[in-house]
């Protein structure tokens, strides 16, 4: 299903500049499905965070320090996360 939410995120994700998008919206709407999908159309990879599980690098989101939290986030979760090829997503940001 095609939403015109996804031309946006092309649009975001194409742009040199781009900033963190956040997505909001009423619940249970798509939202997760959305970035899901355009992960996939856009042959990313997918670093899905839900932050209502207790994650420890979660502290270190108030330092303000994106390298630093990526780190933690590649150490705690085994993985490695390309700036060029990875979509990092934290779903139920409110948790936090």
């Amino acid at each position: 299903m095609w939403r015109s939410s996804e031309t946006y995120i092309y649009q975001w994700y194409k742009d040199d500049r781009r900033k963190p998008l956040v997505i909001r919206g009423a619940r249970q709407v798509g939202k997760t499905t959305l970035v899901r999908i355009c992960a996939q159309k856009l042959g990313l990879e997918l670093v899905e965070i839900n932050l209502e599980k207790p994650f420890r690098f979660t502290q270190a989101l108030a330092t303000g320090d994106p390298k630093k939290v990526i780190e933690l986030i590649e150490f705690e979760l085994n993985i490695d996360i390309s700036p060029d090829k990875s979509l990092l997503f934290f779903d139920e940001v409110q948790s936090v």
